[in-house]
């Protein structure tokens, strides 16, 4: 009944509904709301078509996609790069997805990236380092495929000036890994968080829950 009425909404800046049995066929709807700038949509049936029907229509307007826990595959990073005002975007546990595309090179507001659970070759997360300068969360939590070369050069880019969080936990680091990323970690006020050990080494710390970044 709600989705019936909400061509009528078109005025609607945020859309949040966590694991609300969303389908494709609500995207429709979705589309007309021209000034949307906030969609999360995480843990719903949603899949690769409704989510690139969003991004073809609104990409001029959407700051903020969230479609954690979603059925999509690699295509849908192409079309999220065509939403230039992104900022934050969060693809967590969508297991099908195994590249960045062309978002941080397309959309360089891009301010919180967070790809948990993803299997990212060591070529596009280098993208990162060259091209998301506005960068300031990157959630790598257990990413298990990214190498401790890739790991170094995201953490000792001066490119990346404004990054200050990094999440790697659940990732397979020795001690002695974990001893040569502080050793490199040049920017002091750089966290980087992993998994708990029995010490902790420098600006290594736990993970604990951090606040997402406010439109400004």
């Amino acid at each position: 009944m709600v989705i019936n009425h909400m061509k009528e909404f078109t005025l609607i800046k945020e859309i949040v509904a966590a694991g609300c049995n969303i389908s494709n066929n609500a995207f429709a709807c979705f589309i007309e709301m021209k000034g949307l700038r906030r969609l999360e949509i995480p843990f719903n049936k949603i899949e690769t078509d409704g989510i690139e029907l969003i991004c073809l229509h609104l990409s001029d307007s959407l700051e903020v996609i969230n479609i954690q826990g979603s059925r999509v595959d690699n295509r849908i990073m192409h079309s999220i790069a065509k939403c230039k005002q992104l900022k934050v975007l969060d693809v967590r546990d969508c297991q099908q997805i195994s590249t960045l595309g062309n978002v941080v090179i397309e959309c360089p507001l891009l301010k919180d990236l967070r790809i948990r659970n993803g299997i990212f070759p060591d070529e596009g997360l280098k993208d990162i380092i060259t091209h998301a300068h506005n960068l300031q969360i990157l959630d790598l939590q257990s990413c298990v495929s990214i190498t401790i070369e890739v790991l170094i050069d995201i953490c000792t880019s001066r490119d990346l000036s404004k990054l200050y969080l990094i999440n790697l936990t659940e990732i397979p680091l020795t001690i002695n890994m974990m001893k040569e990323l502080c050793n490199v970690n040049i920017y002091k006020e750089r966290s980087i968080y992993v998994t708990t050990y029995d010490r902790v080494y420098e600006n290594l710390r736990t993970w604990g829950d951090y606040i997402p970044i406010e439109d400004e």
